[in-house]
């Protein structure tokens, strides 16, 4: 059996956030790269869930997930999450967007590391946070970023 393939059944009380709403539902199984949960309401594919439970005494799940499938079971709803990473990779047009802007930059003479130039949006700056670079990023406003980075990339063709 293969890492991705094994489970566990751990039935356990969690919460779901989507959006601004905390729903709270049950872990029916766990793997290593997905979750299984039954919720009391429907969402559809693709939709971004934050997971959290207790996995045992000393250690806590808060995951980034999105619903890969849906389907209805009794008075529930079954949801299948595939755990998803916010940092690697990342986004193939946000990629090509970055590397193209940064090329053109160096040919311009106008680049400026990250690290030495002022953040140029709010939510750019939220992410850069007062320690640094490496500070946490929500999938909110990850989101946004990649929101803004594909318009800037539509706007220029």
């Amino acid at each position: 059996m293969s890492e991705s393939s094994a489970c566990v059944l751990h039935e356990v009380d969690a919460v779901a956030f989507v959006g601004n709403d905390a729903i709270r539902c049950k872990t029916l199984e766990l793997g290593c790269d997905w979750a299984s949960v039954a919720a009391p309401v429907a969402r559809g594919e693709t939709t971004f869930v934050r997971l959290q439970c207790h996995l045992d005494a000393q250690h806590w799940l808060d995951a980034d997930t999105v619903v890969a499938a849906c389907t209805k079971l009794g008075d529930e709803w079954r949801w299948r999450l595939s755990f998803v990473s916010v940092r690697e990779p990342r986004p193939q047009p946000l990629a090509a967007f970055i590397d193209e802007h940064r090329r053109r930059a160096q040919a311009s003479g106008t680049f400026a590391s990250p690290e030495r130039r002022p953040a140029s949006r709010p939510a750019e700056a939220r992410a850069r946070g007062q320690a640094g670079l490496d500070a946490p990023v929500s999938a909110r406003e990850l989101d946004q970023l990649f929101r803004e980075a594909l318009a800037e990339v539509a706007a220029k063709r």
